[in-house]
């Protein structure tokens, strides 16, 4: 099921999935709302912040990264590729062929913004609530039962984030089913307890979504390109 060698810290250490809410829901609706940034200047934005968040977490939680990394990643790769191409299956459609798709992956735009959302959501949205949940939670030796419910706890987490996070980019009417995706794309780090497993599935989610958006680099601000074409999603939100 999952191993993983976090040392345990108290529920205490839950407060963190607030923080991370926090953040998720106040970039979008600071940035995209009343600032009406570009979307890949919004798009950087969100991959620093994250990165700052997890130097955070990283320094005052006591989180030992390089360790964590080793834990399931030969299980965590093949579930994070098996999901991303189901990711990208799906993304294809009579309007998007598969050789259309990979022409449009030789674009510097889609790729950065692929990538780089993909990343950043795949690390706050899908990597970080099982991170802190089994860090929280898991005590030492923790039996078949906790860990259930530890996976449990976690998919809400998810649930939780990517909510907030499409809240602040598109309000209550375009949720669509991103909450969904970003659920799937934490699979493989809930079932091999590999962080890196989810945010390699994000990714994927991310640029076959950004394929998907025949939008030049000129595109207008991000509340913009959603309100016109509510299948955008700005990626894994």
């Amino acid at each position: 099921m999952v191993s993983v060698n976090f040392k345990s810290s108290d529920w205490k250490h839950l407060i963190w999935i607030l923080y991370a809410a926090a953040l998720l829901l106040g970039l979008p609706f600071l940035f995209v709302h009343l600032l009406n940034i570009p979307i890949d200047f919004y798009y950087l934005v969100f991959l620093l912040s994250s990165i700052v968040f997890v130097i955070a977490y990283r320094k005052y939680s006591a989180f030992k990264i390089r360790p964590s990394l080793k834990t399931g990643w030969a299980l965590g790769f093949i579930l994070a590729v098996f999901a991303g191409l189901g990711f990208i299956s799906f993304s294809l459609s009579d309007s998007l062929r598969f050789s259309e798709f990979i022409n449009r992956l030789g674009d510097p735009i889609v790729l950065w913004r692929g990538i780089a959302l993909g990343l950043a959501s795949g690390v706050m949205i899908s990597t970080l609530p099982f991170v802190i949940v089994w860090r929280s939670l898991a005590g030492h030796n923790p039996g078949n039962t906790r860990k259930i419910g530890i996976i449990l706890t976690a998919v809400a987490s998810i649930a939780i984030l990517s909510f907030c996070h499409n809240l602040g980019l598109t309000g209550f009417n375009k949720m669509n089913n991103q909450i969904q995706k970003n659920v799937i794309a934490g699979l493989p780090t809930l079932l091999s307890g590999n962080p890196m497993a989810a945010a390699l599935a994000g990714t994927f989610l991310s640029v076959s979504e950004a394929a998907q958006d025949d939008k030049k680099p000129s595109s207008p601000p991000i509340e913009n390109i959603i309100a016109d074409n509510p299948k955008h999603s700005g990626g894994t939100n």
